[in-house]
């Protein structure tokens, strides 16, 4: 009887202590990003967007949309993001240069949840090429939102778009 009871306790003991509960359950660190015009309205571009770094596509072929989430590398001060503009039906793309430099700082919260990196944006510099009847968008500035990029759904970039007409 006392060895079925201290068995039971132990059991609680061990369920109870492997409890998911403190993890939060959304635990994807991105940064959020919205496209504006000149005027400071909500822009959905029509041309395809597609978001790349140095070895990888981290947005494919975004249309008809007006924001999007970015990943963050873990490690380095800089996150270089290369902007593909393309006209529907072209075959090629003009690109803009947006580079977000940050400070990186680990979040661990319990061995029973995910690690995560945090991030602080501290600037963010462009290219600022021209429109043209060829290539309809083109970056103009890019402001920061908010510098705190963690688990908040918050906008974090604001991508004001030169649109040719």
């Amino acid at each position: 009887m006392k060895k079925s009871l201290l068995f039971a306790l132990v059991l609680v003991a061990i369920v109870s202590s492997c409890s998911s509960d403190d993890c939060p359950l959304n635990n994807v660190v991105v940064q959020k990003c919205t496209l504006y015009s000149l005027y400071g309205e909500t822009m959905t571009i029509t041309d395809t967007l597609t978001v790349t770094t140095r070895d990888s596509v981290i947005l494919n072929s975004l249309t008809e949309s007006s924001s999007f989430n970015l990943p963050m590398s873990y490690s380095g001060d800089a996150d270089t993001l290369v902007f593909h503009f393309k006209p529907v039906g072209a075959t090629a793309s003009i690109a803009d240069t947006v580079i977000v430099t940050k400070t990186n700082q680990p979040h661990f919260v319990s061995i029973d949840c995910a690690y995560s990196m945090f991030h602080t944006i501290t600037g963010v510099s462009c290219t600022q090429r021209t429109p043209n009847a060829r290539y309809k968008y083109a970056i103009n500035q890019v402001i920061i939102a908010n510098t705190s990029v963690n688990y908040d759904e918050k906008e974090n970039l604001q991508i004001y778009l030169s649109v040719y007409d």
